[in-house]
């Protein structure tokens, strides 16, 4: 994660609403995660194409840049028939999803104490 765009998204919304934020991401991120995940194992360019647009957008927004770059390579390859190539990417999307995900939950830890989930 950028920690300046991460910054500068927290700020934006607030105090009150840093933490709900937060927590909105980190759950959007491990369930499309798992759609992406079951839509790649399935062979499904239309539901990948769809998980891969989901997260692309807000995955850019909390600074995880590189994350929604492969989003947008797996989505641009799945809605153009791509198939092969979007899962060529599955690797690094698992890899760069998780890593983010951490990188959240220790942002989230560290601003507002160790979460109870």
């Amino acid at each position: 994660l950028d920690p300046g765009v991460l910054e500068r998204l927290l700020e934006d919304v607030g105090s009150d609403y840093a933490q709900p934020v937060i927590d909105a991401f980190a759950s959007e991120l491990a369930s499309q995660t798992e759609v992406l995940k079951a839509a790649a194992t399935a062979s499904n360019p239309d539901a990948m194409a769809d998980a891969a647009h989901r997260l692309k957008s807000t995955a850019a927004s909390f600074g995880a840049r590189r994350l929604a770059d492969v989003c947008v390579a797996i989505e641009r390859c799945a809605r153009t028939g791509q198939t092969t190539e979007a899962l060529g990417f599955m690797t690094e999307f698992s890899e760069l999803a998780a890593a983010s995900g951490e990188e959240l939950r220790a942002v989230r830890d560290g601003l507002f104490g160790p979460s109870r989930d």
